[in-house]
C-alpha cells in the first residue's frame, strides 16, 4: 500500500503523537508499505510532504513544501494571504461578531486544505490523519475515492475547558470547539481512539456515534526499547543524583500543570512522615520547575527529590527505579506508564482520562483519585514497605504490557482497519461527509459543480479581486475536488445557529 500519514500539528515534535507516527511508520515500512508524511514544520510557517525513497545508498529524502506565511506587504501573495484577506472580508460583511480566534482557526484550516491539495493527494491507497483539524481538512481536500482513516489523540475541546482557554460552555468559542470535535471525528471513513474513556466522552458529550469509533491502544517498538533498557545511564549519575541505597520513585513527565507534580510533592511530604527510605527522580523539564523546586524546599522533601531535567536515557533510569508515579490531572494513554510496565515496574497513577486502561488497579499497579495527595501517599507507602507487592505488580505489568502494547499488535489491527475502509470505499460509502447546503444564506452562493469554472468560484461568496491572483488559483482549482469550496458550510452552520 501507499499510505499518507498526515497531521496539522508540527512533525517531528516532542510528545505521544510523534511516537505514534514513528512507531506506525516503522512497522508499515518493515512490512513493505510506502509511507509519506504531511505536516507543518516546527515553526508552523510551512506545510510539507516528504518520503524516504530507496536508492543505492539506502534512502534519500524527497518532498515539497508550501510557504504559508502572510506577505501582505509584498507583491507575491501566498495561499494564506488570499484566504486570510477574503475570509476577513466575508466575516466583516456577513458574520461581524465572530471571535477573532475562530476566524484565525478557519483561515488556518483552509490554508492547510489548499496546501495539502497542492502537495498532491492522488495515488494513495489510504490517508491516515492524526487530529480533528487535519481529518476535516483532508476529508474536503482529498480525492473522494481515497479512504480516510483518523487516529484522534485527544479531545481538544475538553482540554480548552480544563486549561481555561474557553471559560464558558455558553460561549460561541465552545460551540465552535464542540463542532470541531464532532465534525472532525465524523469526517473519516474510520476513526481510531486509544482508550474506551475517550470513546465514552465523545459519545456522551459530543454526540459522536460509538459505531464510528474503534479503540486501539498505543504501542511501543519493544526490541529497541528493551535494548536501551539494558544501557547504563548516560551521562553517568552524579553523586547528588544517586539513590544511596534508598528506593527510587521515578516520575518521567514534563514539568507542566497537567502532570500535577504539585500533588506528587505534597504526597511525598506525607510519605516522609512515615517512611523516609526513598528518593523521587523527576525526569523531564518544563515551565513549572522553579515553582516545584520552591514547593519541595518549603515542604521539607528537597533532600528526597532529584530534578534531572530532560534526559535521553529514560529507559536506563527506569531500570534503576523501583516504582513509577504519575499524578496527571488529564492524560489519554501515557507512554510513560506503558514503558514503565514493559520494564516491569509497578505504577502508581491517577484515574485521569484513559490511565485506568493502561494501569490495572491492584494487578499491574495502584490507581488513586486525581488530585488526592493522601491517596497517592498511601499507595506509595504500600509499595515502599512491601517488596513482595512491588515484585508481583511489576511481573504482572511486564507480562500484560509486552503483548497489549506491542507495535506488532498495533500494526496488525491498524492494517485491518485500513482494509475495511478500502472495502467500504469500493462500495461507494461516503459516511461522515457533512456538507449542509447554505446556498443563498449568510452571503454564500451556489456550490461549484465542476472544474471548468473560474478560479474565484472556489470561494462561495463574492471576493475582493484586488487581492486575488487568478493564475495562481487556477492551479488550485485543478487540484481540489470538484465540490470543494471555501468556507466549510459545516462550520458556517455552527456560527450562524
Amino acid at each position: 500500500m501507499k499510505i499518507l500519514l498526515a497531521s496539522y500539528f508540527p512533525f517531528p515534535h516532542v510528545g505521544g503523537v510523534n511516537r505514534y507516527i514513528d512507531t506506525l511508520k516503522k512497522e508499515l515500512e518493515e512490512n513493505g508499505h510506502h509511507v509519506d508524511i504531511l505536516a507543518h514544520h516546527q515553526d508552523m510557517r510551512t506545510i510539507y510532504k516528504y518520503s524516504h525513497i530507496r536508492d543505492e545508498f539506502g534512502r534519500s529524502l524527497t518532498g515539497r513544501e508550501i510557504d504559508k506565511t502572510t506577505n501582505s506587504h509584498e507583491k507575491r501573495l501566498t495561499i494564506k494571504d488570499v484566504i486570510d484577506h477574503q475570509m476577513f472580508q466575508y466575516f466583516e460583511r456577513h458574520l461581524p461578531g465572530t471571535d477573532p480566534a475562530i476566524r484565525w482557526r478557519e483561515v488556518e484550516r483552509y490554508t492547510f486544505e489548499v496546501s495539502a491539495a497542492l502537495l498532491d493527494l492522488q495515488n494513495y491507497d489510504v490517508i491516515h490523519t492524526q487530529d480533528i483539524l487535519s481529518t476535516r481538512a483532508l476529508s474536503r481536500a482529498k480525492p473522494h475515492h481515497i479512504p480516510l482513516v483518523a487516529t484522534i489523540h485527544g479531545i481538544l475541546a475538553t482540554e480548552y475547558i480544563h486549561s481555561g482557554a474557553i471559560a464558558s460552555k455558553e460561549s460561541l468559542k465552545w460551540k465552535y470547539a464542540a463542532a470541531e470535535e464532532y465534525v472532525g471525528h465524523m469526517s473519516s471513513d474510520a476513526t481510531i481512539v486509544p482508550t474506551r474513556w475517550q470513546k465514552k466522552i465523545l459519545g456522551g458529550e459530543y454526540g459522536v456515534h460509538p459505531d464510528k469509533l474503534t479503540v486501539l491502544p498505543y504501542a511501543l517498538d519493544l526490541p529497541p526499547f528493551l535494548t536501551r533498557f539494558d544501557f547504563e545511564p548516560y551521562p553517568p549519575l552524579t553523586a547528588n543524583q544517586q539513590a544511596g541505597g534508598r528506593l527510587i520513585i521515578a516520575c518521567p513527565a514534563r514539568l507542566v500543570p497537567e502532570k500535577d507534580h504539585k500533588t506528587l510533592i505534597e504526597a511525598l511530604r506525607i510519605v516522609k512522615e512515615r517512611e523516609s527510605n526513598f528518593v523521587c527522580w523527576l525526569i523531564g523539564d518544563g515551565k513549572l520547575r522553579d515553582e516545584l523546586e520552591m514547593q519541595a524546599k518549603k515542604s521539607g522533601v528537597w533532600d528526597h527529590l532529584v530534578f534531572f531535567g530532560d534526559r535521553y536515557d529514560v529507559e536506563a533510569l527506569l531500570k534503576l527505579s523501583d516504582i513509577v508515579a504519575l499524578a496527571s490531572i488529564q492524560d489519554m494513554h501515557p507512554y510513560t506508564l506503558m514503558e514503565a510496565q514493559v520494564a516491569g515496574k509497578p505504577c502508581v497513577a491517577s484515574d485521569a482520562g484513559g490511565i485506568p486502561e493502561v494501569v490495572c488497579h491492584e494487578e499491574t499497579g495502584l490507581i488513586f483519585q486525581t488530585g488526592n495527595s493522601v491517596q497517592l501517599a498511601e499507595s506509595l507507602i504500600r509499595l515502599l514497605t512491601n517488596q513482595e507487592l512491588r515484585f508481583t505488580l511489576g511481573m504482572n505489568a511486564a507480562g500484560r504490557a509486552r503483548i497489549r502494547f506491542s507495535s506488532k499488535t498495533m500494526f496488525e489491527k491498524t492494517m485491518g482497519i485500513y482494509v475495511q475502509a478500502i472495502e467500504r470505499k469500493k462500495h461507494g460509502s461516503e459516511e461522515g461527509r457533512e456538507q449542509p447546503d447554505l446556498s443563498g444564506k449568510h452571503g454564500l452562493v451556489s456550490k461549484r459543480i465542476d472544474r471548468s469554472g473560474k478560479a474565484e468560484s472556489i470561494f462561495s461568496f463574492d471576493i475582493d479581486p484586488a487581492k486575488f491572483d487568478a493564475a495562481q488559483w487556477s492551479t488550485v482549482l485543478k487540484r481540489v475536488p470538484p465540490d470543494y469550496s471555501i468556507p466549510d458550510p459545516a462550520f458556517i452552520k455552527t456560527l450562524t445557529e
